[in-house]
């Protein structure tokens, strides 16, 4: 490709120095050939299977110079405190993107901005949690990052991330091993008859009605049953005899979960860091470029729309000069695969400025519930946060859930403490 290059800009020289017109369109065709080698290539890092010449290559390739451009933008950009790349989102639709997203929502409302609060101040109720919990140095279950691919299952992978995080934290020790959640039995199996964050496996649900559905029956393991990404009759029952539904998630040490206190910062600093790694609510629409940093691009009002999984808190401490060093942030891990963000992980800032979720039915509520509701937290993180209690943990004195699923199929909160 480097040869067919030179040679053409070879002949529009000598067509330039003899006055010929045809040297524009010459450049024209290098110009081309080089966006051509560079969507190739990618095309090829992505096993993506369009070939050239077709509608799809064409639409994809148009897909990508968008991308492209908006990287570059966006990389260009001073005061800012992350870093955009391409990625096996940069040829993808808006729907295909948000496919990816657990919960079902209409079109996006919110327009991209950086938001204007400060950057290094979060206001704590206390002052008895360390200035660092990440659990990502300790647990061999960190490095675990999923990849959800096409299929709104966001819920059902943070739900199972957290319970074995939770699981080698409380338990692995006595059982002499870690064990793994089958995310595919949690899709296929949940139950969602209110159409809480969607209306079941693929197309959206709860990390609630995830961890209540395991609370109840058990699940099996990924081993067992693998992820497919994809919708199917629930297989809990040809799997009985190694995930028995008389002994609930009491088979292996869970006992009950709990919704923290909606919009405050320093509850979810203090679940993560006395009970583990906490399964939370974010608006995503706009980390499918992220490469690295502090993230800080989501505007006030979000819709919320995926579940991911936090790991922890602290400040960036980067090379002296770095754009992001001495920023609180908190660390998430996502489940959009090892090759996004940071290893699979993002790092967001810390921040308590709250704004509005105008559709809350389209995001994590369910039928009935307010429509519009605040949310607090950079992207909206603080609202909806869920962590396990297991045998062993500081909430294990309570053998039953902290949130109850009725009869009707609705959450409600109860009263108890766990502290």
């Amino acid at each position: 490709m480097a040869s067919r290059n030179i040679l053409l800009v070879f002949f529009s020289v000598l067509s330039t120095a003899s006055g010929s017109a045809v040297a524009a369109s010459t450049f024209l065709s290098v110009d081309e050939e080089i966006e051509h080698a560079a969507f190739n290539a990618y095309r090829l890092k992505h096993r993506r299977e369009y070939k050239r010449g077709t509608t799809e290559y064409d639409m994809r390739k148009a897909l990508f110079e968008q991308r492209s451009a908006e990287v570059h933008a966006h990389n260009s950009k001073e005061g800012l405190h992350w870093k955009e790349e391409l990625n096996h989102f940069s040829d993808r639709t808006d729907a295909e993107r948000k496919s990816v997203l657990g919960y079902v929502r209409g079109a996006a409302s919110a327009e991209r901005g950086v938001r204007g609060a400060s950057l290094l101040q979060v206001s704590n109720s206390s002052t008895d949690l360390p200035e660092k919990k990440d659990w990502t140095e300790v647990l061999k279950s960190a490095s675990n990052v999923r990849d959800q691919a096409n299929c709104g299952s966001c819920w059902a992978v943070a739900t199972t991330s957290v319970l074995e995080a939770h699981y080698e934290i409380y338990s692995a020790k006595e059982a002499g091993k870690l064990r793994s959640f089958s995310t595919q039995q949690t899709l296929e199996c949940a139950p969602n008859l209110h159409k809480c964050g969607g209306t079941g496996g693929c197309e959206g649900a709860t990390v609630e009605l995830g961890m209540d559905y395991i609370l109840k029956n058990s699940i099996a393991t990924e081993e067992e049953a693998p992820y497919r990404g994809e919708d199917a009759k629930c297989s809990a029952n040809s799997l009985a005899e190694t995930s028995p539904a008389a002994n609930g998630g009491a088979a292996f040490g869970l006992v009950g979960y709990h919704m923290l206190e909606r919009n405050k910062d320093y509850a979810l600093a203090e679940a993560v860091t006395k009970y583990g790694p906490v399964a939370i609510t974010v608006y995503a629409d706009f980390w499918y470029g992220y490469a690295g940093g502090v993230f800080h691009g989501c505007p006030k009002d979000v819709v919320l729309d995926h579940a991911v999984t936090l790991f922890g808190y602290g400040t960036s401490v980067n090379q002296p000069g770095a754009s992001d060093s001495n920023m609180k942030n908190w660390v998430i891990r996502n489940s959009w695969g090892k090759d996004w963000g940071e290893k699979g992980f993002i790092r967001m800032l810390r921040t308590t400025d709250c704004g509005t979720d105008k559709n809350n039915q389209q995001g994590t509520g369910c039928e009935g519930d307010a429509k519009s509701v605040e949310v607090c937290g950079h992207c909206g993180m603080l609202y909806d946060s869920v962590v396990p209690h297991f045998r062993g943990s500081p909430g294990h004195g309570d053998s039953a859930s902290l949130v109850s699923i009725d009869s009707a199929g609705l959450m409600r909160l109860k009263a108890a403490n766990p502290h």
